[in-house]
Protein backbone atom coordinates (compact mmCIF):
# COMPACT_ATOMS: atom_id res chain seq x y z
CA UNK A 1 0.00 0.00 0.00
CA UNK A 2 1.43 3.29 -0.82
CA UNK A 3 2.51 5.34 1.90
CA UNK A 4 3.04 2.27 3.88
CA UNK A 5 5.90 0.05 5.58
CA UNK A 6 5.89 -3.58 4.01
CA UNK A 7 7.81 -6.06 5.89
CA UNK A 8 10.03 -6.61 2.72
CA UNK A 9 10.93 -3.16 2.54
CA UNK A 10 12.02 -3.35 6.24
CA UNK A 11 13.95 -6.56 5.87
CA UNK A 12 15.53 -6.34 2.51
CA UNK A 13 16.24 -2.72 1.55
CA UNK A 14 19.47 -1.33 1.07
CA UNK A 15 21.67 -0.53 4.08
CA UNK A 16 21.18 2.73 4.50
CA UNK A 17 20.71 3.03 8.10
CA UNK A 18 23.59 5.64 8.79
CA UNK A 19 22.19 8.43 6.79
CA UNK A 20 19.04 8.00 9.09
CA UNK A 21 21.02 8.61 12.15
CA UNK A 22 22.91 11.46 11.04
CA UNK A 23 19.59 13.03 9.82
CA UNK A 24 18.94 12.86 13.41
CA UNK A 25 22.02 13.88 14.87
CA UNK A 26 21.88 16.86 12.19
CA UNK A 27 18.79 18.22 12.12
CA UNK A 28 16.26 17.44 14.75
CA UNK A 29 13.47 19.48 12.68
CA UNK A 30 13.74 16.71 9.73
CA UNK A 31 14.35 13.86 12.31
CA UNK A 32 10.82 12.20 11.47
CA UNK A 33 10.91 12.46 8.26
CA UNK A 34 14.22 11.93 7.36
CA UNK A 35 13.39 8.54 9.34
CA UNK A 36 10.60 7.33 7.65
CA UNK A 37 12.29 8.20 4.29
CA UNK A 38 15.28 6.07 5.48
CA UNK A 39 13.18 3.23 6.35
CA UNK A 40 11.62 2.73 3.19
CA UNK A 41 14.92 3.11 1.86
CA UNK A 42 16.66 0.00 3.57
CA UNK A 43 18.02 -2.91 2.25
CA UNK A 44 20.34 -4.21 4.52
CA UNK A 45 20.44 -7.59 6.48
CA UNK A 46 17.70 -7.92 9.31
CA UNK A 47 20.03 -7.59 12.21
CA UNK A 48 21.69 -4.42 11.00
CA UNK A 49 17.94 -2.73 10.54
CA UNK A 50 17.19 -4.14 14.25
CA UNK A 51 20.24 -2.79 15.36
CA UNK A 52 20.15 0.78 13.56
CA UNK A 53 16.77 1.05 14.97
CA UNK A 54 17.56 0.43 18.10
CA UNK A 55 20.86 2.97 18.08
CA UNK A 56 18.15 5.17 16.82
CA UNK A 57 15.75 4.56 19.40
CA UNK A 58 18.48 4.95 21.67
CA UNK A 59 19.57 8.33 20.35
CA UNK A 60 16.16 9.86 20.09
CA UNK A 61 15.42 8.95 23.92
CA UNK A 62 18.53 10.92 24.84
CA UNK A 63 17.97 14.18 22.30
CA UNK A 64 14.15 14.18 23.72
CA UNK A 65 15.12 13.45 27.35
CA UNK A 66 18.41 15.65 27.86
CA UNK A 67 17.37 18.31 25.66
CA UNK A 68 13.88 18.69 25.62
CA UNK A 69 13.23 17.89 29.28
CA UNK A 70 16.80 19.73 30.88
CA UNK A 71 17.09 22.13 28.29
CA UNK A 72 13.43 23.81 27.22
CA UNK A 73 11.97 22.45 30.63
CA UNK A 74 14.50 23.73 32.84
CA UNK A 75 14.80 26.89 30.86
CA UNK A 76 10.83 27.70 31.79
CA UNK A 77 11.15 26.67 35.24
CA UNK A 78 14.21 29.09 36.12
CA UNK A 79 12.77 31.97 33.61
CA UNK A 80 9.18 31.27 35.73
CA UNK A 81 10.48 31.62 38.99
CA UNK A 82 12.74 34.56 38.26
CA UNK A 83 10.24 36.39 35.56
CA UNK A 84 7.73 35.30 38.99
CA UNK A 85 10.21 37.43 41.50
CA UNK A 86 11.02 40.33 38.99
CA UNK A 87 7.27 41.52 38.78
CA UNK A 88 6.53 41.06 42.56
CA UNK A 89 10.08 43.22 43.10
CA UNK A 90 8.06 45.81 40.46
CA UNK A 91 5.55 46.08 42.37
CA UNK A 92 7.13 47.05 45.99
CA UNK A 93 9.01 49.88 43.66
CA UNK A 94 5.19 50.95 42.23
CA UNK A 95 3.27 51.07 45.15
CA UNK A 96 5.79 52.96 46.99
CA UNK A 97 6.20 55.56 43.61
CA UNK A 98 9.11 54.59 42.75
CA UNK A 99 11.67 52.55 40.66
CA UNK A 100 13.01 49.05 40.63
CA UNK A 101 16.34 50.20 41.15
CA UNK A 102 15.36 52.49 44.10
CA UNK A 103 14.20 48.90 45.98
CA UNK A 104 17.53 47.02 45.55
CA UNK A 105 17.50 46.35 49.65
CA UNK A 106 14.25 45.06 49.92
CA UNK A 107 14.92 42.99 46.76
CA UNK A 108 17.80 41.13 48.37
CA UNK A 109 16.35 41.38 51.83
CA UNK A 110 13.33 39.29 50.34
CA UNK A 111 16.28 37.17 48.82
CA UNK A 112 17.70 36.53 52.48
CA UNK A 113 14.72 35.73 54.16
CA UNK A 114 13.65 33.52 51.98
CA UNK A 115 16.79 31.24 52.22
CA UNK A 116 16.03 30.79 56.06
CA UNK A 117 12.23 30.12 56.52
CA UNK A 118 8.56 28.84 55.12
CA UNK A 119 7.98 31.46 52.14
CA UNK A 120 9.63 32.57 49.12
CA UNK A 121 11.22 35.27 47.75
CA UNK A 122 8.25 35.76 45.58
CA UNK A 123 5.51 35.45 48.76
CA UNK A 124 7.68 37.94 50.82
CA UNK A 125 8.19 40.63 47.52
CA UNK A 126 4.10 40.55 47.72
CA UNK A 127 4.33 41.26 51.74
CA UNK A 128 6.40 44.10 51.49
CA UNK A 129 4.31 45.44 48.67
CA UNK A 130 1.51 45.24 51.04
CA UNK A 131 3.56 47.40 53.32
CA UNK A 132 4.74 49.66 51.29
CA UNK A 133 0.74 50.41 50.53
CA UNK A 134 0.57 51.02 54.51
CA UNK A 135 2.76 53.64 53.68
CA UNK A 136 5.99 52.03 54.85
CA UNK A 137 9.58 53.55 53.90
CA UNK A 138 12.11 51.07 53.22
CA UNK A 139 13.61 51.29 56.23
CA UNK A 140 10.33 50.69 58.14
CA UNK A 141 9.68 47.18 55.79
CA UNK A 142 13.26 46.48 56.38
CA UNK A 143 12.99 46.55 60.09
CA UNK A 144 9.36 44.99 60.23
CA UNK A 145 9.18 42.55 57.68
CA UNK A 146 11.28 39.62 59.84
CA UNK A 147 8.68 40.07 62.38
CA UNK A 148 5.32 39.45 60.52
CA UNK A 149 7.18 37.11 58.31
CA UNK A 150 7.66 35.00 62.34
CA UNK A 151 4.22 35.67 62.43
CA UNK A 152 2.97 34.47 59.26
CA UNK A 153 4.67 31.05 59.85
CA UNK A 154 3.63 31.04 63.49
CA UNK A 155 0.13 31.56 62.23
CA UNK A 156 0.56 28.96 59.34
CA UNK A 157 -1.16 32.04 57.56
CA UNK A 158 -1.23 33.22 54.16
CA UNK A 159 1.70 36.34 54.55
CA UNK A 160 0.14 39.07 52.62
CA UNK A 161 -3.16 38.53 54.69
CA UNK A 162 -0.68 38.72 58.01
CA UNK A 163 1.42 41.57 57.11
CA UNK A 164 -1.78 43.58 55.95
CA UNK A 165 -3.44 42.56 59.20
CA UNK A 166 -0.71 44.24 61.53
CA UNK A 167 -0.48 47.26 59.32
CA UNK A 168 -3.82 47.89 59.96
CA UNK A 169 -3.65 47.46 63.49
CA UNK A 170 -0.55 49.52 63.78
CA UNK A 171 -2.11 52.53 62.21
CA UNK A 172 -5.52 51.72 63.72
CA UNK A 173 -4.12 52.01 67.13
CA UNK A 174 -1.63 55.12 66.32
CA UNK A 175 1.55 53.24 66.96
CA UNK A 176 4.29 53.64 64.80
CA UNK A 177 5.74 51.55 62.21
CA UNK A 178 8.48 50.71 65.26
CA UNK A 179 6.33 48.68 66.97
CA UNK A 180 5.84 45.89 64.29
CA UNK A 181 7.31 43.43 66.47
CA UNK A 182 5.44 43.94 69.35
CA UNK A 183 2.01 44.10 67.40
CA UNK A 184 3.10 40.76 65.86
CA UNK A 185 4.47 38.79 68.93
CA UNK A 186 1.22 39.92 70.59
CA UNK A 187 -1.10 38.64 68.18
CA UNK A 188 0.99 35.66 67.83
CA UNK A 189 0.48 34.85 71.54
CA UNK A 190 -3.12 35.62 71.68
CA UNK A 191 -3.96 33.80 69.30
CA UNK A 192 -1.68 31.06 70.20
CA UNK A 193 -3.59 31.20 73.46
CA UNK A 194 -7.33 31.22 72.41
CA UNK A 195 -9.54 30.43 69.88
CA UNK A 196 -8.63 33.24 67.79
CA UNK A 197 -6.53 33.67 64.74
CA UNK A 198 -4.12 36.63 63.57
CA UNK A 199 -7.08 37.32 61.12
CA UNK A 200 -9.97 37.29 63.09
CA UNK A 201 -8.30 39.60 65.66
CA UNK A 202 -7.27 41.36 63.26
CA UNK A 203 -10.88 41.56 62.20
CA UNK A 204 -12.08 42.51 65.54
CA UNK A 205 -9.68 45.04 65.95
CA UNK A 206 -10.48 46.70 62.95
CA UNK A 207 -13.41 47.77 64.59
CA UNK A 208 -11.77 48.55 67.96
CA UNK A 209 -8.95 50.14 67.59
CA UNK A 210 -10.30 53.47 67.38
CA UNK A 211 -12.14 53.55 69.98
CA UNK A 212 -9.34 52.17 72.00
CA UNK A 213 -7.05 54.58 70.76
CA UNK A 214 -8.84 57.44 71.75
CA UNK A 215 -9.61 56.04 75.28
CA UNK A 216 -6.09 55.05 75.56
CA UNK A 217 -6.30 51.24 75.91
CA UNK A 218 -3.17 49.53 75.79
CA UNK A 219 -2.95 47.14 72.82
CA UNK A 220 -2.28 44.20 74.88
CA UNK A 221 -5.68 45.08 76.82
CA UNK A 222 -7.69 45.60 73.61
CA UNK A 223 -6.20 42.55 71.90
CA UNK A 224 -7.29 40.48 75.11
CA UNK A 225 -10.44 42.03 75.28
CA UNK A 226 -11.41 40.67 71.45
CA UNK A 227 -9.71 37.74 72.16
CA UNK A 228 -11.10 36.28 75.42
CA UNK A 229 -14.18 37.08 73.76
CA UNK A 230 -13.66 34.86 70.56
CA UNK A 231 -12.44 32.22 73.12
CA UNK A 232 -16.13 32.41 74.46
CA UNK A 233 -17.62 31.57 71.41
CA UNK A 234 -17.79 35.41 69.74
CA UNK A 235 -17.26 35.85 66.09
CA UNK A 236 -14.58 38.08 65.33
CA UNK A 237 -16.89 41.06 64.17
CA UNK A 238 -19.57 40.93 66.85
CA UNK A 239 -16.35 40.56 69.62
CA UNK A 240 -15.44 43.67 68.39
CA UNK A 241 -18.41 46.03 68.07
CA UNK A 242 -19.35 44.33 71.34
CA UNK A 243 -16.05 46.20 73.34
CA UNK A 244 -17.27 49.33 71.63
CA UNK A 245 -20.62 49.62 72.68
CA UNK A 246 -19.55 48.54 75.90
CA UNK A 247 -16.92 51.43 76.18
CA UNK A 248 -19.15 54.21 74.52
CA UNK A 249 -21.96 53.02 77.11
CA UNK A 250 -19.63 53.61 80.12
CA UNK A 251 -18.44 56.94 78.81
CA UNK A 252 -22.30 58.57 78.72
CA UNK A 253 -24.39 56.53 81.03
CA UNK A 254 -28.22 57.64 81.43
CA UNK A 255 -28.96 59.81 84.17
CA UNK A 256 -30.72 56.66 85.95
CA UNK A 257 -27.41 54.23 85.75
CA UNK A 258 -25.19 57.15 86.66
CA UNK A 259 -27.22 57.64 89.50
CA UNK A 260 -27.59 53.62 90.17
CA UNK A 261 -23.68 53.80 89.77
CA UNK A 262 -23.08 56.31 92.24
CA UNK A 263 -24.79 54.45 95.00
CA UNK A 264 -23.40 51.51 93.78
CA UNK A 265 -19.94 52.99 94.30
CA UNK A 266 -19.00 52.61 90.72
CA UNK A 267 -17.22 54.69 88.47
CA UNK A 268 -15.53 54.58 85.47
CA UNK A 269 -13.91 58.04 85.31
CA UNK A 270 -10.27 59.19 86.76
CA UNK A 271 -11.08 62.79 88.22
CA UNK A 272 -9.49 64.33 85.01
CA UNK A 273 -12.35 62.71 83.14
CA UNK A 274 -10.23 59.92 81.33
CA UNK A 275 -11.33 56.32 81.76
CA UNK A 276 -9.43 54.52 84.24
CA UNK A 277 -6.67 51.68 83.42
CA UNK A 278 -9.10 48.79 81.44
CA UNK A 279 -8.00 46.16 84.65
CA UNK A 280 -9.87 48.47 87.07
CA UNK A 281 -12.73 49.03 84.54
CA UNK A 282 -13.19 44.94 84.72
CA UNK A 283 -12.88 45.94 88.63
CA UNK A 284 -16.02 47.75 88.43
CA UNK A 285 -18.08 45.83 86.71
CA UNK A 286 -17.50 42.77 88.71
CA UNK A 287 -18.44 45.22 91.98
CA UNK A 288 -21.52 46.72 89.85
CA UNK A 289 -22.52 43.22 88.75
CA UNK A 290 -22.29 42.23 92.88
CA UNK A 291 -24.31 45.45 93.72
CA UNK A 292 -26.68 45.45 91.14
CA UNK A 293 -28.98 42.02 92.63
CA UNK A 294 -29.97 38.78 91.04
CA UNK A 295 -28.54 37.69 87.80
CA UNK A 296 -32.20 39.08 86.39
CA UNK A 297 -31.10 42.29 88.24
CA UNK A 298 -27.74 42.52 86.80
CA UNK A 299 -28.50 41.70 82.89
CA UNK A 300 -30.91 44.45 83.03
CA UNK A 301 -28.30 46.66 85.19
CA UNK A 302 -25.73 45.96 82.44
CA UNK A 303 -28.32 46.09 79.34
CA UNK A 304 -29.31 49.71 80.49
CA UNK A 305 -25.68 50.48 80.73
CA UNK A 306 -24.23 49.57 77.87
CA UNK A 307 -27.14 48.27 75.03
CA UNK A 308 -27.36 44.83 74.24
CA UNK A 309 -24.93 44.57 72.24
CA UNK A 310 -22.18 45.93 74.92
CA UNK A 311 -24.10 43.64 77.13
CA UNK A 312 -22.16 41.15 75.53
CA UNK A 313 -18.99 41.95 76.29
CA UNK A 314 -19.83 42.97 79.74
CA UNK A 315 -21.60 40.19 81.30
CA UNK A 316 -18.74 37.85 79.41
CA UNK A 317 -15.40 40.01 80.24
CA UNK A 318 -16.63 40.04 84.14
CA UNK A 319 -17.14 36.26 84.39
CA UNK A 320 -13.27 36.17 82.60
CA UNK A 321 -12.03 38.52 85.25
CA UNK A 322 -13.69 36.35 87.98
CA UNK A 323 -12.13 33.27 87.17
CA UNK A 324 -8.44 34.95 86.34
CA UNK A 325 -8.80 34.07 82.57
CA UNK A 326 -8.31 37.77 81.50
CA UNK A 327 -5.60 38.66 83.91
CA UNK A 328 -3.71 35.08 82.61
CA UNK A 329 -3.71 36.39 79.18
CA UNK A 330 -2.92 39.87 79.56
CA UNK A 331 0.04 39.08 82.03
CA UNK A 332 1.25 36.61 79.01
CA UNK A 333 0.83 39.32 76.57
CA UNK A 334 2.93 41.85 78.49
CA UNK A 335 5.49 39.09 78.09
CA UNK A 336 6.56 38.55 74.42
CA UNK A 337 9.43 39.95 72.88
CA UNK A 338 10.83 37.66 70.28
CA UNK A 339 7.73 34.96 71.02
CA UNK A 340 6.52 35.20 67.34
CA UNK A 341 10.38 34.12 66.20
CA UNK A 342 10.26 31.45 69.10
CA UNK A 343 7.12 29.97 67.87
CA UNK A 344 8.12 29.86 63.96
CA UNK A 345 11.31 28.33 64.40
CA UNK A 346 9.82 25.85 66.47
CA UNK A 347 7.29 25.13 64.12
CA UNK A 348 9.65 24.76 61.18
CA UNK A 349 12.31 22.46 63.36
CA UNK A 350 11.16 19.44 61.58
CA UNK A 351 11.51 17.40 57.97
CA UNK A 352 8.95 19.16 56.69
CA UNK A 353 10.20 22.34 57.06
CA UNK A 354 13.44 21.30 55.86
CA UNK A 355 12.47 20.51 52.92
CA UNK A 356 10.24 23.82 52.28
CA UNK A 357 13.45 25.58 53.40
CA UNK A 358 15.64 23.82 50.95
CA UNK A 359 12.70 24.44 47.84
CA UNK A 360 12.92 28.44 49.06
CA UNK A 361 17.00 28.37 48.33
CA UNK A 362 16.51 26.16 45.24
CA UNK A 363 14.47 29.45 44.03
CA UNK A 364 16.64 31.84 45.08
CA UNK A 365 19.23 29.79 42.89
CA UNK A 366 17.01 30.36 40.09
CA UNK A 367 16.09 33.77 40.84
CA UNK A 368 20.13 34.54 40.46
CA UNK A 369 20.47 32.82 37.18
CA UNK A 370 17.32 34.21 35.93
CA UNK A 371 19.68 37.48 36.79
CA UNK A 372 22.74 36.40 35.33
CA UNK A 373 21.65 35.05 31.79
CA UNK A 374 17.71 36.61 31.69
CA UNK A 375 18.26 37.80 28.24
CA UNK A 376 19.92 34.36 27.15
CA UNK A 377 17.02 32.80 28.89
CA UNK A 378 14.59 34.50 27.06
CA UNK A 379 16.74 34.14 23.86
CA UNK A 380 16.31 30.26 24.48
CA UNK A 381 12.39 30.24 25.47
CA UNK A 382 11.67 32.53 22.01
CA UNK A 383 13.71 30.68 19.73
CA UNK A 384 12.21 27.40 21.09
CA UNK A 385 8.62 28.69 20.54
CA UNK A 386 9.75 29.63 16.95
CA UNK A 387 11.13 26.24 16.08
CA UNK A 388 8.04 24.73 17.19
CA UNK A 389 5.15 26.92 15.98
CA UNK A 390 7.58 26.58 12.25
CA UNK A 391 7.57 23.06 12.49
CA UNK A 392 4.53 21.71 14.09
CA UNK A 393 2.57 20.62 10.90
CA UNK A 394 5.62 18.64 9.86
CA UNK A 395 6.26 17.10 13.68
CA UNK A 396 2.91 16.04 13.61
CA UNK A 397 2.72 14.59 10.26
CA UNK A 398 6.03 12.48 9.92
CA UNK A 399 5.49 11.27 13.67
CA UNK A 400 1.98 10.20 12.38
CA UNK A 401 2.86 9.02 9.15
CA UNK A 402 5.78 6.78 11.19
CA UNK A 403 3.56 5.83 13.31
CA UNK A 404 0.95 4.35 11.32
CA UNK A 405 3.81 2.87 9.00
CA UNK A 406 4.92 0.73 11.80
CA UNK A 407 1.24 -0.12 13.09
CA UNK A 408 0.51 -1.33 9.60
CA UNK A 409 3.64 -3.22 9.16
CA UNK A 410 3.28 -5.25 12.79
CA UNK A 411 1.29 -7.92 11.48
CA UNK A 412 3.86 -9.39 8.85
CA UNK A 413 6.63 -8.90 11.43
CA UNK A 414 4.43 -11.29 13.94
CA UNK A 415 5.53 -13.68 11.25
CA UNK A 416 9.49 -13.48 11.86
CA UNK A 417 8.47 -14.57 14.76
CA UNK A 418 12.50 -15.40 15.67
CA UNK A 419 12.85 -11.76 15.74
CA UNK A 420 9.61 -10.45 17.27
CA UNK A 421 10.80 -9.88 20.21
CA UNK A 422 13.39 -8.02 19.27
CA UNK A 423 11.18 -5.80 16.91
CA UNK A 424 8.59 -5.10 19.87
CA UNK A 425 11.30 -3.95 21.74
CA UNK A 426 12.59 -1.49 19.60
CA UNK A 427 9.13 0.02 18.01
CA UNK A 428 8.61 0.06 22.17
CA UNK A 429 11.41 2.12 22.52
CA UNK A 430 11.39 4.28 19.95
CA UNK A 431 7.73 5.51 20.78
CA UNK A 432 9.16 6.36 24.28
CA UNK A 433 11.31 8.09 22.74
CA UNK A 434 9.08 9.98 20.30
CA UNK A 435 6.43 10.60 23.40
CA UNK A 436 9.57 11.92 25.25
CA UNK A 437 11.09 14.65 23.14
CA UNK A 438 7.10 15.52 21.83
CA UNK A 439 6.23 15.93 25.53
CA UNK A 440 9.30 18.18 25.98
CA UNK A 441 8.66 20.28 23.29
CA UNK A 442 5.30 20.63 24.14
CA UNK A 443 6.25 21.83 27.56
Amino acid sequence: MAGKFSIEAIFKGNDQISKVIASIEGRAGKFAGGLSKGLKEIASTNDKIIKGLSDIAKKAAVAGLAVGAIGVAGAINVGTVGADFEQAVSGIAAVSLTTVDKVEDLRLKALELAQAGKYSATEIAHGMEELGRAGLSNQEVMQGIAPILAAATAEGAEFTETAENITSIIKGMGLGFDQTARVADVLTVASAATKSSINSLGESMATLAPTARQLNVPLEDAVAMVASLQDVGLDASVAGSAVVSMLNGMAKPSDEIAAKMKAMGVSFRTASGDMIAPKLVLEQLVKAGKKAGGNLDQVAFFADLVGLRGQKAALNLKELFVSGKYQELTKNLGDVAGKAQQMADTKMDNFKGDLTTLSNTVDTVKIALFDLEKGPLRGVVAGTTSWVKANRQLIVADVEKFIVGVADALPKIVIWGERIGKIVLVVGSFMLAVKIATGALAL
